[in-house]
């Protein structure tokens, strides 16, 4: 026979684990249990609640609703058990979102890493361990959610606002939006940091000049696709005001993409190069484009005074095919390329992201180290 039993406790601890019913969701309970009693029973592990902390409160509220109980108490040895439990207890609701879904199988993964450890303590170092698990996969598995979806969940909870997360619990928003929202805001940020950064001042001039202008664009599909979502950009009258430590001969290396061909062409004219030629860099993966999808990068050859080409036997392709990686990073194979096109000349990169080798002097203010350079000619 249902009885009321008015002792059982709550544990903050293990009601904080079950994701709340939204205030819709709880008065639909609560009508429910009034008009046809509370049929499902109360779980409960050593007289504290595990499950059914809203059929309490509702029985409670109304008067002490008669419910049963199913009591664990002689199933889980420990706390960590009954954790466990709570949350495999989850994994079939239908009102879970994949936020909900991610917190919960971030909660199981960490359970799962704490069981493993204990059980490589018993066993003993060098012990093979019986039923070892991938706690990352079983998580997201048993709450079907990707291992994707699980790090950006992680992500959201470390670095989300609360406005964002409540969003998320609302069905307002979803992981990805939030998460890519943060990322974004994490550039911006970054940007602005480099911003500050004092660029230092070249000694000398140099015979070669590999650069890779951060060109603005007047237009962005998509805010996310933004050019300064990932570094500083820069207009043409901007770059124009920079001072090249170009020698008296000396050759220009510069990066264009398609649309900035034209601006690219004048920029190298302004800086003092007359156009000579171009190489052409296939990225192998289509990107976006308004006219036609972009697939290369141009780069263009411009020479001051009296620079000679390379001798034939350091003459190149002047097409290389490499598959792109992060944004605006161009194939190491260009500097390699540029060595031995013009052995004994001295090297600057400018809007350098890294030193590559002895072989160059680097300017700019996004690479370890290229701050502290003191740039002399060899």
């Amino acid at each position: 026979m249902s009885y009321a039993n008015k002792d059982l406790k709550i544990d903050k601890e293990f009601e904080s684990w079950i994701p709340p019913l939204t205030k819709e969701e709880f008065e639909q309970l609560q009508e429910n249990c009034c008009n046809d009693g509370i049929r499902e029973p109360i779980c409960i592990w050593n007289d504290l609640i595990i499950d059914g902390h809203n059929r309490f409160k509702i029985s409670k509220d109304n008067g002490w609703l008669d419910f049963d109980t199913i009591d664990y108490t002689e199933r889980f040895q420990d706390r960590h058990d009954v954790l466990t439990w709570i949350l495999l207890n989850q994994a079939g609701r239908r009102n879970l979102n994949n936020y909900d879904k991610g917190l919960l199988a971030l909660k199981l993964q960490e359970l799962l890493k704490i069981k493993g450890k204990e059980n490589m303590s018993k066993a003993g170092e060098g012990s093979p361990i019986l039923g070892k698990v991938d706690s990352e996969k079983t998580a997201a598995e048993t709450f079907n959610v990707s291992k994707g979806t699980l790090n950006k969940v992680k992500q959201v909870e470390e670095k989300g606002t609360v406005e964002q997360k409540k969003e998320l619990k609302t069905g307002t928003t979803t992981v990805n939006k939030v998460y890519n929202d943060i990322k974004q805001a994490e550039k911006r940020k970054e940007i602005e940091k480099l911003k500050t950064i004092k660029t230092p001042i070249i000694t000398g001039l140099y015979d070669v000049i590999y650069i890779d202008p951060p060109w603005k664009y007047d237009f962005s599909q998509s805010s996310n696709r933004e050019i300064e979502n990932n570094y500083p950009t820069m207009s043409l009258e901007e770059l124009k005001e920079i001072n090249i430590p170009a020698a008296k001969n000396s050759v220009m290396l510069m990066w264009a993409t398609a649309p900035k061909l034209i601006e690219a062409i004048e920029l190298l004219k302004y800086w003092g190069f007359n156009y000579k030629t171009n190489m052409v860099w296939d990225k192998e993966t289509i990107g976006m484009g308004y006219w036609c999808r972009g697939q290369h990068e141009i780069l263009l050859i411009g020479t001051k005074g009296e620079a000679k080409p390379p001798e034939p036997e350091n003459r190149f392709s002047s097409v290389f095919r490499e598959k792109k990686t992060k944004h605006s990073k161009k194939p190491n194979k260009y500097y390699n390329m540029i060595e031995k096109m013009f052995l004994g000349k001295t090297l600057l990169e400018m809007f350098a992201r890294q030193k590559i080798n002895n072989n160059w002097n680097v300017w700019g203010n996004q690479a370890e180290g290229i701050v502290e350079n003191e740039f002399k000619n060899k």
